[in-house]
């Protein structure tokens, strides 16, 4: 029978509340994003060989390859990034997947703002699958698919 886990985060408790597996490989791949510094960085190192990442406007990225690109692509625009988790629900699948459904705030300096304080702060989801995966000879894991929904507007 698949087990739900709900978590209420604020920002005062932080990543340190994250107690499963999954939830501290959600709080390293956003801590990989925010370190990213403009490009897919390492945080494509976070989905399997054959993942599938969904975009807000409904393109469909397949395998990691395509993915970096596209994070490349995307993350290419910001001089930084920086989330700010809210809501996260887990649920332990029967066949080992973990169902990750996270809420948050995504904070944006567009290119040229050096400053502290960003020029966009956005809400965000993102509904994905984690299991482990084999790896560089080691198993880890990893998502196998991502669904990201984030309001761009007002980077327009």
């Amino acid at each position: 029978m698949p087990l739900f886990i709900n978590k209420l985060i604020s920002a005062q408790q932080g990543s340190t509340i994250l107690e499963t597996a999954s939830q501290q490989f959600l709080a390293r791949y956003l801590q990989a994003i925010d370190n990213s510094n403009s490009d897919a960085g390492s945080a494509v190192d976070f989905y399997a060989e054959k993942a599938v990442f969904h975009s807000q406007n409904g393109v469909v990225f397949s395998g990691r390859d395509e993915i970096a690109a596209a994070m490349g692509n995307a993350f290419g625009r910001f001089q930084r990034l920086q989330h700010e988790s809210t809501w996260l629900t887990e649920i332990n699948k029967e066949d080992s997947a973990t169902l990750l459904v996270w809420q948050g705030v995504r904070h944006i300096w567009l290119l040229g703002n050096n400053s502290t304080s960003p020029d966009v702060s956005a809400p965000i989801s993102l509904i994905g699958t984690v299991s482990k995966s084999i790896a560089d000879q080691k198993e880890e894991l990893k998502w196998q698919s991502v669904f990201l929904y984030w309001d761009t507007a007002s980077l327009t």
